[in-house]
């Protein structure tokens, strides 16, 4: 077994049929967004543009918005907000968001001001 860069593996990379370099482990195969890296980091599909870290549903309510996103065993999930996607930096909201296979979901109090929410993987 091989280790490329950010971590990858040989054996992580070999069931999706990817060529075992550190190009292939930076480059996006199904072209979603995601590095096939960070695919890997995500417990995604790195050939199957259907498979990534975003929120599968927003719905919100009066005072509150609920957010889910598929969910893998094993990571911890954070949810960062910003109000300005320009100059704005991006702020730890909850830390260590709980789940159950394969959904998370995270419940936000919204206020006066329009926030902007992303869902990280460790």
């Amino acid at each position: 077994m091989w280790t490329f860069t950010n971590g990858v593996t040989s054996a992580w990379l070999e069931p999706f049929g990817l060529d075992l370099n550190d190009l292939t482990v930076l480059s996006d195969s199904d072209f979603d967004g995601l590095a096939n890296w960070e695919e890997n980091v995500a417990g995604t599909v790195p050939t199957n543009d259907a498979s990534g870290l975003w929120f599968s549903s927003v719905v919100p309510g009066l005072d509150s918005i609920v957010m889910r996103w598929p969910a893998v065993s094993g990571r911890t999930y954070n949810l960062y907000a910003t109000s300005n996607l320009v100059e704005g930096a991006w702020e730890l909201e909850q830390a260590d968001l709980p789940y159950s296979v394969p959904l998370g979901v995270t419940t936000v109090q919204v206020g006066e001001t329009l926030e902007y929410f992303s869902v990280t993987v460790e």
